[in-house]
Order: structure tokens, then C-alpha cells, then sequence
């Protein structure tokens, strides 16, 4: 429980999830929430969406988590293209690249998210490894970058943090050779590799293709303080 969001919440078999801890939880999160006009449930397993929704909370966001081992898949670069390490330097273009990538879909979100999600991969991913697997994507002829692949690290193995294409670059293979160059790097350091993918996003299809198998999903849900407050 953070400021005004409950998270990542469990609970050890076999105790049920009940109503009752869901208000409880909800009441604490409100006590904290004075500057905030909703609350946010992340995290939420599907076997507990009923008891938030009944609780008023509206389902903002589905996401689903994929994973596949790792293994040497690398081919070579689609024709016009070239990988560059990731670094720091790139943070602005990778930020552009997303904000055009996501524009209109099901990840799109505002530009100080797309600033904020970067600068803490930046932060946070120093791993030779980690940085080794991610990669930018430039275009042969004009040097810019066309696509981006940031891997990071969530509870010991590694996670896909962010992969986008420019639109006009689409249908070109690009996606694919990230994750597969991804996939190909980190096989002599760990035996997996996941990824989170957004309800309704058809890159579901694509990382199907490439052996990612669905983990079960997970929902951020919200609720008006106001709504909260008069029930």
C-alpha cells in the first residue's frame, strides 16, 4: 500500500481474498489519500476483479504476463538496419519513439510517463547483461533510430520493460529481431525471459509466434475518492 494505490496484493492458501479485506484495504489507502481524487487497485489477479468491481472500481487496464526460455534464435538485422547498445545519451529519442509508437493504442500514455519509465530503466538497469540485450534500432540511411528494446530485471529474471516501432517502420521485422536478439543474449546468463502484454495489443500474436506462453493476467482498476466515500 502505497499513497493512494493498493498493490500486488496475495493472499496464502487456503485463506480466500473476502470482501471484508478489500474494504478494510480500501478504507487504509483513503486515510492516506487526501491529495488524490481516486484510488488504484495494481496488480489485481483475475480471481479477485469481482470483489473490487463490486466494491464500485471500474477495470482501466488488463495485462497479461508471457514467458519463454532463452535460446540462441539470433538472425541478422532486416536490410536497412543496424542495433546500437542502449545508453543514456539515447533517453530523448527513446522517448520520442515511444511516443510515436504507442500513439493511439493500448500502452499510449502522457510524455512525463514516457520520461519517468525511461529515466528509472536508466536508473535502474546497469546490468552489462541487462544493457547487452536491449538495443536501438537505426535506420541505415539516416542514422535515427526506428525502434527500441529495453530488457530489465523484475524478481530475478529478466523482463522486456519496453518494446516499440515507429509506425512508418512496421511489418519490417524489426520487433521481432529485438526480442529475438534479446532472447539470444541472455541465454548463457538466465533460463528465462518475460514480458507483460496489454488486453486488446495484437503484439500478443507476435510474441505467440515467438514461444511466449501466457502466465495469467493482471488489472489496475480505479476508484472516485467521492464514490468511495459515500458507499
Amino acid at each position: 500500500m502505497l499513497d493512494h494505490t493498493i498493490g500486488s496484493l496475495f493472499t496464502v492458501p487456503p485463506h480466500p481474498f473476502t470482501g471484508e479485506m478489500a474494504e478494510f484495504l480500501q478504507e487504509q489507502v483513503l486515510r492516506t489519500a487526501a491529495d488524490h481524487p481516486s484510488i488504484h487497485a495494481d496488480n489485481v489477479l483475475s480471481e479477485h476483479l469481482g470483489i473490487f468491481k463490486a466494491m464500485g472500481f471500474q477495470e482501466t487496464v488488463t495485462r497479461s504476463c508471457m514467458m519463454r526460455p532463452t535460446e540462441k534464435v539470433l538472425s541478422p538485422a532486416p536490410v536497412g538496419f543496424y542495433p546500437v547498445p542502449i545508453t543514456a545519451e539515447f533517453l530523448p529519442k527513446v522517448v520520442s519513439v515511444m511516443q510515436e509508437a504507442y500513439r493511439s493504442g493500448t500502452d499510449e500514455r502522457n510524455l512525463d510517463t514516457y520520461v519517468r519509465d525511461t529515466a528509472y530503466f536508466f536508473e535502474n538497469n546497469q546490468e552489462p547483461h541487462l544493457l547487452g540485450a536491449s538495443s536501438v534500432i537505426l535506420n541505415a540511411d539516416s542514422h535515427e533510430p526506428v525502434g527500441v528494446c529495453l530488457v530489465s530485471l523484475w524478481e530475478g529474471l529478466p523482463l522486456i520493460y519496453e518494446v516499440a516501432v515507429l509506425p512508418a517502420y512496421r511489418s519490417r521485422g524489426l520487433g521481432k529481431y529485438m526480442i529475438c536478439r534479446a532472447i539470444s543474449h541472455l541465454e548463457p546468463f538466465y533460463p528465462a525471459i518475460r514480458l507483460f502484454v496489454t488486453s486488446g495489443n495484437p503484439a500478443e500474436r507476435l510474441y505467440e509466434k515467438l514461444g511466449f506462453l501466457s502466465g495469467g493476467s493482471y488489472s489496475t482498476l480505479v476508484l472516485k475518492k467521492d464514490q468511495a466515500i459515500a458507499r
